[in-house]
């Protein structure tokens, strides 16, 4: 992760202009004008952040956080709002979709610079070399992979984003019961049980991927699931 990339969705050029000259110069930009672009942006590229103004012509930057919750990224970004709202309201709805700083405008060029280069580095210095080894996994959560070890060689597992947090939720709690209302909330960042069929479709796919060692998921029968390396043979 050389280059770090965010997505920036803003309607006003004259803000979008200003944006560009505060932040750092290490970061890549792309910019969205509107929604639609924006999600055509993340269908064809990888970002560490994604900045968001909430007022957008004839759209609101909700909607676009929104279509955000089930996707699948590579990385999972951090959301900055950028926006001229002084509703409480859409802050802390805001916060429920997970965002990890409101900024109101007007900007304060020198402040949000340094903000942003403190998150940089906060994020490079949290995600380098975070490799986690139990039994034959090996986990990188830097690059958010997952390897497993045969004969000295490591085979990466293809994974989709709520798969592997289901998995590293698991294997962070060995032998630990997860039920599945607990991995809908903090996997799914939900809390009803109406789609705790999820949690089985999710958990049966992630199995089949790990093929030898799928067993090293155990269901619970009535109660939901565990990580246990004893499964091994």
């Amino acid at each position: 992760m050389d280059k770090f990339k965010a997505l920036y969705l803003e309607d006003d050029p004259s803000m979008q202009s200003l944006v560009m000259k505060i932040l750092p110069e290490n970061i890549e930009v792309s910019q969205a004008h509107n929604m639609s672009g924006a999600l055509d942006l993340l269908n064809r590229n990888t970002f560490h952040i994604i900045l968001v103004d909430l007022r957008l012509e004839g759209e609101s930057g909700f909607e676009f956080l929104e279509s955000l919750k089930d996707r699948e990224f590579p990385f999972i970004p951090s959301i900055i709002i950028i926006t001229a709202s002084e509703n409480e309201a859409d802050e802390v709805r805001s916060h429920k979709l997970n965002v990890f700083e409101f900024i109101r405008k007007p900007l304060r060029p020198e402040a949000f610079k340094s903000q942003m280069e403190k998150y940089i580095n906060r994020f490079r210095t949290g995600h380098n070399h975070v490799v986690k080894r139990v039994g034959p996994f090996v986990i990188d959560e830097s690059k958010m992979e997952v390897k497993l070890t045969f004969d000295h060689t490591e085979e990466p597992i293809l994974l989709t984003l709520k798969e592997y947090k289901l998995l590293l939720k698991l294997v962070n709690n060995p032998k630990k019961t997860y039920t599945r209302e607990e991995l809908l909330k903090e996997v799914w960042n939900i809390s009803s049980d109406v789609q705790s069929r999820t949690i089985d479709m999710h958990i049966s796919s992630l199995r089949k991927k790990l093929g030898a060692v799928g067993d090293t998921i155990s269901s619970i029968r009535g109660v939901g699931y565990s990580f246990n390396l004893d499964k091994i043979s």
